[in-house]
């Protein structure tokens, strides 16, 4: 069973891998440090602040006519150090998720030839099963302390006294754990898209109504034309069969707009004159 505020963690972590960190300013970049302190404390980015322990490198300060400004400033270099591993932990999840599906890794693979070494990804495929008997992220954490929240309501766990990159991968690894991460998808709709995007439902094959919808009319093109290729063939059969000279089927290219062939426009070209023979020496 999916919960909403592990669920909206795993989305804030896509919307993160995809932001334009630099183009924040203002009131915007603001409000989503007040996302990532959220997720640093275990919450929903979204949930409003309840002060009990708080994270030492984001702690809060309340000023007069603001909302909130950070004690401690977070540079955008350490959120983009963040948004890198982020980007491959959740790209190698998608993949060993393709592994439990189709038996065999996607060629995309993690999308790095750099493996970061604060976070592995890993599944195990049983050769004799042939079922995933093991599916396993590991993060190495060189110094901090894990501090849970016990007031009534769902466990908060996160790390004090941590790197900013090994508390945000300890709270990401907290809750793709109490997810289905099968809902963890790479849109297949490429080479236009390859977004990584959470499912609603298991059903959910693309990221968005846009690209299920190039996807399938790109489908339907494909069986079209697989459609006319067969008429032309069978018409080619019957040709042979007969006493007449069979005519060969047109090929029809697997992918792209199929074209019926038009008659040729180029002007019938004109009859040479008869040699006189009184222009004869």
């Amino acid at each position: 069973m999916k919960r909403d505020a592990d669920v909206a963690r795993v989305k804030f972590a896509l919307r993160l891998i995809e932001m334009n960190l630099a183009g924040l300013d203002g009131e915007e970049w603001n409000q989503f440090l007040r996302e990532v302190r959220n997720f640093l404390r275990g919450k929903a980015p979204a949930e409003e602040p309840r002060e009990v322990h708080d994270v030492d490198f984001l702690y809060w300060k309340e000023k007069e006519g603001s909302p909130g400004l950070l004690a401690k400033e977070v540079s955008r270099g350490l959120l983009a150090e963040v948004q890198g591993i982020v980007r491959y932990t959740l790209t190698s999840v998608a993949a060993e998720n393709w592994l439990i599906d189709y038996g065999r890794r996607p060629s995309w693979g993690a999308g790095s030839t750099t493996v970061p070494d604060e976070v592995s990804v890993s599944a195990n495929l049983n050769s004799s099963t042939k079922k995933v008997d093991a599916f396993l992220m590991k993060v190495e954490i060189e110094k901090g302390s894990v501090v849970c929240d016990l007031l009534p309501g769902d466990l908060r766990s996160y790390l004090l006294h941590s790197t900013l990159k090994e508390a945000f991968l300890f709270g990401l690894q907290r809750s793709l754990g109490r997810v289905d991460v099968s809902y963890l998808r790479r849109c297949p709709a490429g080479p236009e898209c390859s977004r990584l995007f959470f499912a609603e439902d298991s059903r959910q094959e693309f990221c968005s109504p846009r690209c299920a919808s190039r996807e399938r009319n790109r489908r339907i093109r494909a069986v079209a034309e697989q459609k006319v290729m067969k008429r032309k063939v069978e018409k080619w059969q019957k040709g042979k069969d007969g006493d007449g000279v069979p005519e060969l089927p047109l090929l029809v290219p697997a992918t792209g707009p199929f074209k019926r062939p038009g008659k040729s426009r180029r002007a019938p070209a004109k009859p040479r004159e008869a040699l006189k023979l009184s222009s004869l020496p």
